[in-house]
């Protein structure tokens, strides 16, 4: 989902879900209808825990994200530093790979945001 901010406002204003405010997108977990939040999926939340498990946030990944125009800047930042890293000459072949799938991921969370 994109939008500026009047769209994000409106968008706030007008839904009645519990947000939970990221650096780096929004999370629209519904706490009454977990289903599809990848967070969730084959991990165990703690005894009487209810909301997503943000160590296990996936953006590029999940429905209940948003970005917005502001995160995206940052996320673009981190593609860049990312393409930077990828050019060191001597990097290891799996941390190479690691930055890869990382770098993937990162285009992925764009491209869905550019295509809104």
């Amino acid at each position: 989902m994109g939008g500026d901010k009047r769209t994000e406002y409106t968008f706030l204003r007008k839904t009645r879900i519990s947000l939970r405010f990221g650096k780096l997108h929004h999370c629209t977990f519904d706490e009454n209808n977990p289903a599809g939040a990848r967070c969730l999926e084959q991990a165990t939340a703690p005894p009487g825990h209810r909301g997503p498990l943000i160590d296990r946030c996936q953006p590029s990944r999940c429905h209940n994200s948003v970005i917005t125009p502001d995160h995206l800047q940052l996320w673009r930042s981190e593609e860049h530093s990312l393409l930077k890293l990828l050019d060191t000459p001597k990097l290891p072949p799996c941390r190479r790979e690691q930055l890869g799938r990382q770098l993937n991921d990162v285009q992925d969370v764009i491209r869905k945001a550019d295509e809104l």
